[in-house]
């Protein structure tokens, strides 16, 4: 009775009261949320009734988030103490999931759900990552798809890092019009700090109040012309650095710090570059390029210091392609000056789309193809939807400049850095470690989950020690201790 009882309360989509069956009632169980009334006289008719499903609920509940506690344990334990175990790992994945499972049964929903199965959507969407067959590959992206839609679903107003993931695995799988589907998704339910309000602009941060185009107008910038004009100079440069022995690094070689996850854009054929100014730069190979461009566009100069952008020769080979893809911010503009265009009458082989004629070395941004003309500069945003093709024999060069994007006052540059900083961070620990059940006073991530991603806070230290005996104890922690500073940080794990 009892079992039968809870399966029909599971299985009821009613909004009307039970009491009295009015329609919008506003009153709700609060043990499992499942049942409405519009007063608390009819929630005391109707519980005779309903107090046994409920209870049965209630308790099915607690096991699967004692199921959960159980799995972080594990997790903390086979992935990040003194004697790592693969095969730990992937049990406390099945433990999650299965966990997840019965809470998804069990009609949960609500910001702690939404916290648990980003979690877990993003451990599928990384076992997608890896050196996978493709078979396998294509169903773990449907696992993390399925997963992320309903954690968005639980709570679209929160669900910013679920968003963010689906629309990228989207893209991952060449599934464009999935990827515009989920921002349209978000747009619809406004959801919170990722501000997208085009389909085919979904980077991980966008700043509000920024002017959105695919493609600017040249006639914006004061220092295009003279830029253009100083060609035979940059290019006398460029013809110097191809001479250089060894080659080109590729990009995302290991030479850079940072932008090395740019070598997944690239889809086939050859990609390389030659830095002056950001993370890996050899600004000496061009001191003319590097001393007008420090004049003309200061902007950029800064953007690179700062780490958030940089200025390359960027040199694609015949026969190559760059996937579509989104940036990671609205808050800068690219600027691609041509240098090597390749001609027109060079034919190899015909892709798919507009962009992929036969012959053809163009760039897609938003809706809209764009071609290269030497000796001139064009500019875009790529935080929109973009992709290059080089559907030619011959290679296309290219000097790009990413520059901080003329809406956004200097006095609000270094917020948007911290902004863009502290939402990869966030991403991250969704990733990284299991979420703590979040309340009034709790964010669903404590400051030793932090510590243990990133480093101690106090003396920026990466090394630290986990105490394995507090995962154990009753309630169970998670303490970690700073190998250098020594210093302490703890939280509970629910």
């Amino acid at each position: 009775m009892a079992v039968a009882a809870e399966e029909a309360l599971l299985a009821s989509t009613s909004d009307k009261c039970a009491g009295c069956e009015r329609e919008s009632p506003k009153l709700r169980c609060g043990r499992c949320g499942l049942q409405w009334y519009c007063a608390r006289e009819c929630q005391v008719k109707a519980y005779p009734t309903h107090k046994v499903a409920c209870i049965a609920i209630g308790k099915r509940r607690k096991r699967a988030a004692k199921a959960w506690m159980d799995a972080a344990v594990l997790w903390y334990k086979s992935v990040y103490s003194a004697s790592p175990s693969h095969e730990g790992m992937e049990r406390a994945v099945e433990m999650f999931s299965e966990s997840l499972m019965d809470s998804s049964d069990l009609r949960e929903s609500g910001t702690w759900f939404m916290h648990r199965a980003t979690f877990v959507g993003l451990l599928h969407s990384d076992g997608a990552s890896v050196d996978v067959p493709d078979d396998v590959r294509s169903k773990m992206l449907e696992t993390s798809e399925l997963i992320l839609a309903s954690a968005c679903k639980a709570d679209p107003i929160s669900a910013r890092e679920a968003f963010v993931e689906r629309a990228l695995n989207f893209e991952r799988a060449r599934d464009l019009e999935g990827a515009a589907r989920v921002a349209r998704e978000s747009i619809h339910a406004k959801t919170r700090g990722l501000n997208w309000t085009n389909p085919l602009q979904r980077p991980g941060v966008c700043m509000p109040d920024l002017r959105a185009s695919a493609f600017w107008d040249a006639s914006e910038f004061p220092w295009t012309q003279t830029l253009e004009d100083a060609v035979e100079t940059i290019s006398a440069e460029l013809a110097s650095l191809l001479k250089r022995k060894p080659a080109w690094p590729d990009v995302g070689s290991e030479y850079r710090e940072s932008g090395n996850e740019d070598a997944q854009a690239l889809d086939h054929g050859q990609w390389s570059e030659w830095v002056l100014f950001g993370s890996g730069a050899q600004p000496d190979a061009a001191p003319k390029t590097c001393a007008l461009l420090e004049r003309l566009v200061p902007d950029a100069i800064d953007l690179a210091n700062k780490g958030a952008g940089e200025i390359i020769f960027s040199r694609l080979d015949g026969n190559s392609a760059i996937i579509p893809h989104c940036a990671s911010t609205n808050t800068r503009l690219t600027a691609h000056l041509g240098l090597v265009v390749p001609s027109a009458s060079t034919e190899t082989f015909v892709a798919d789309g507009e962009g992929g004629k036969t012959g053809r070395c163009a760039i897609r941004v938003g809706a809209s193809w764009q071609t290269w003309s030497a000796g001139k500069l064009l500019f875009f945003d790529d935080s929109f939807e973009h992709e290059v093709v080089n559907n030619t024999g011959e290679e296309r060069i290219i000097l790009l400049i990413r520059f901080w994007h003329p809406d956004l006052p200097a006095d609000l540059r270094d917020l948007a850095l911290e902004t863009t900083t502290k939402a990869s961070a966030m991403l991250q620990l969704a990733r990284s470690v299991p979420p703590v059940q979040p309340d009034a006073e709790h964010e669903p991530f404590g400051i030793a989950q932090q510590a243990l991603v990133f480093g101690c806070t106090n003396c920026f230290c990466p090394d630290k020690i986990l105490d394995v005996a507090a995962l154990h104890a009753s309630p169970p922690q998670l303490s970690l201790r700073c190998s250098e500073c020594h210093a302490q940080f703890k939280n509970h794990i629910m």
